[in-house]
């Protein structure tokens, strides 16, 4: 049963990690959920992979659009090697079938 992740009032906050190119989104994120979550953040997928394999990460918020490979692409590796990750698809440029493959991948 997948775990849930809630802010925690102890010294230990969940870890999120935030994947996007784009800084504004970067940094809206960052803002909305600092308070209760450490945050950590990519703006390509192979920086998001080494955050991954580098820090224990509970969250991603992931952009289905980075510039060196795709977000879906991304989100298979990340549940292959990570699959107690939970990950969220972010995008402005989604579609109905883009946020089935997403979900059928694993997404959240």
């Amino acid at each position: 049963m997948p775990s849930t992740l809630v802010p925690d009032t102890t010294d230990h906050k969940p870890t999120v990690l935030i994947v996007d190119d784009e800084a504004a989104p970067r940094a809206a994120l960052t803002q909305i959920l600092k308070q209760d979550f450490h945050i950590l953040t990519a703006d390509n997928a192979r920086t998001a992979l080494a955050v991954l394999n580098d820090h224990g990460v509970d969250l991603v918020t992931l952009d289905l659009k980075l510039p060196d490979r795709s977000g879906s692409d991304l989100l298979t590796d990340i549940k292959r090697e990570h699959a107690e990750i939970e990950v969220i698809m972010v995008t402005a440029y989604g579609s109905l079938q883009s946020a089935m493959d997403c979900i059928r991948h694993g997404a959240a």
